[in-house]
């Protein structure tokens, strides 16, 4: 089996470079693993920090005042929402899934949207699919069922993480 080396340059392919065949690459001496090991932890030494840079603190307060926004948004649901009529419900919570997933910003990269990414495709397929093969007679009853499921899941995320965020900013003492 043949093998090559090519010219990577920093990591990029030089265009028309030529293979050489492996026999060829010498290896001028051995490498020092114990030397490249500290050099390694020097590196990394000199380029960490202790504390937040004010971008890093800026980007976490931008993250709290999403996550205000998110709750305003889910409590806004729990009192507006429809629990007569199931295409009414369903509609409700599709808005609250939009609201919820359009904080997403370049500037606002939220953890917090990603869960509730992942929570939005569980639940809806499960909402969907009880209110759509189930023949229910009081339909009002079952939307509280779901909805009561749904609420809680929600409230649930929201409050562990708007605690946890608020909890670490007020360690930073910048709140």
């Amino acid at each position: 089996m043949e093998q090559f080396a090519y010219n990577f340059s920093n990591g990029s392919k030089l265009s028309n470079a030529q293979a050489l065949d492996i026999q060829e690459c010498k290896q001028s001496k051995n490498i020092d693993k114990s030397n490249l090991s500290k050099s390694i932890r020097f590196a990394l030494k000199e380029s960490s920090t202790n504390k937040l840079s004010t971008y890093e603190i800026k980007s976490l307060q931008a993250e709290l005042e999403s996550v205000i926004r998110m709750r305003l948004y889910i409590e806004d649901f729990k009192t507006t929402h429809n629990s007569k009529d199931v295409d009414k419900y369903m509609s409700n919570l599709i808005d609250l899934v939009i609201n919820i997933l359009q904080e997403e910003t370049k500037e606002n990269n939220s953890t917090l949207i990603e869960v509730y990414y992942d929570y939005f495709k569980y639940i809806l397929s499960i909402v969907d699919d009880f209110f759509n093969t189930k023949d229910a007679n009081n339909t009002k009853h079952h939307i509280k069922k779901m909805n009561k499921i749904v609420e809680n899941g929600l409230d649930s995320i929201q409050e562990r993480y708007e605690n946890a965020l608020c909890t670490f900013l007020e360690k930073l003492d910048i709140n």
